[in-house]
């Protein structure tokens, strides 16, 4: 059996903010009636993923609709979009290297098992690039379809993994029926004209159900997320960015809250402090100048969850590194993964640094 870690480290947004705009051009693309009595949004989301275009990053928006049970399967129905005047191409998301769209859902937290889409020798039974309408702009947004092993009869509701990179959608709902409008032979739909149509019964009874992945490290700091190195007075405390951040992002979530605060309360305990620097480090992917800015705004907000548990007087030297010292090697995403990280290091009041 497989093994996930970090399911919890990056979780969607909700509706504030970025996430409360997404929703809003969401039912903008739509009639009030339509959206009011067809369109069902459990929850938005954003991706953010990097590409090599001299862009740097490139954005997109969408929203989970809702899984549905059906006799041999759960069907989850969501829908993408490049966000308006990004540049981005709706097939980039698709097809690029890191990036597993809607690629695992946890069904039963109890469990900690983490479902597997669909697949038979044709491929997955979900929507692919090769099934986007290429008469559509990228900046409309298209109905796609998932599915998955069918859940317990008493699920009510599910996370769902969005981009295979710990973006999560919680509390996603469950229901038994299928929303009306479903397009034969569609794998997907413009918002608002319908939804694609399931794969059939013929076609699900020929899959043969991958062992789901074990679901661990949700705590963040015991998978060696959080690491402390030296001993005496002078110490060095190295975090995964992936547990603090989202992708391409500088501000905490809860979780990295909790993380921060654990590790600051180690940090207080060690005694009278003296030099204390925040470094932040990135991966190599993007342009130099978007890693350096983004490898100091990460080591700032560290350095800020440290005075205001500490003290808002504690001096704290901040740097930004970008891509220059890599601990690993950034042609793989757990190397790259390894290099996107902040460290901590201080002495004790007397100590050498």
């Amino acid at each position: 059996m497989g093994r996930v870690t970090g399911w919890e480290r990056r979780v969607a947004r909700p509706a504030t903010v970025a996430g409360a705009a997404t929703a809003l051009l969401l039912l903008g693309a739509l009639g009030p009636v339509e959206a009011a009595d067809r369109i069902p949004i459990a929850d938005v989301f954003e991706i953010t993923i990097p590409v090599d275009d001299g862009r740097g990053v490139a954005h997109y928006e969408g929203a989970i609709h809702g899984a549905y049970r059906t006799d041999d399967a759960t069907v989850l129905y969501w829908s993408l979009r490049a966000a308006k005047d990004s540049g981005a191409d709706l097939r980039t998301v698709f097809e690029h290297e890191d990036v597993d769209l809607v690629g695992g859902v946890l069904a039963d937290p109890r469990s900690l098992d983490v479902l597997l889409p669909l697949r038979d020798d044709a491929g997955c039974l979900c929507t692919e690039a090769d099934d986007l309408d290429p008469s559509q702009d990228p900046y409309t947004f298209q109905v796609m379809y998932t599915a998955f092993p069918r859940i317990p009869a008493d699920t009510t509701a599910i996370d769902v993994d969005v981009d295979g990179r710990g973006t999560i959608v919680a509390g996603v709902p469950v229901s038994n029926i299928l929303p009306a409008g479903q397009q034969r032979d569609r794998a997907s739909v413009v918002l608002g004209r319908g939804w694609p149509a399931v794969p059939s019964e013929e076609r699900v009874e020929q899959v043969a159900v991958r062992d789901p992945l074990d679901l661990v490290g949700r705590a963040g700091a015991g998978d060696g997320s959080v690491t402390t190195e030296g001993t005496g007075a002078d110490r060095l405390v190295r975090f995964d960015a992936d547990v603090l951040f989202a992708f391409d992002r500088s501000d905490l979530s809860a979780q990295a809250q909790q993380v921060l605060e654990s590790a600051i309360a180690e940090i207080e305990a060690a005694g009278e402090l003296g030099r204390i620097e925040v470094v932040g480090h990135t991966d190599g992917q993007g342009t130099a100048e978007h890693n350096q800015t983004l490898s100091v705004a990460r080591a700032r907000t560290v350095a800020d969850a440290m005075r205001a548990a500490l003290g808002e007087d504690l001096h704290v030297d901040v740097e930004g590194r970008g891509w220059d010292e890599p601990i690993a090697t950034n042609d793989t995403e757990e190397g790259r993964a390894k290099n996107r990280r902040v460290t901590i290091s201080y002495e004790t009041a007397g100590g050498d640094r």
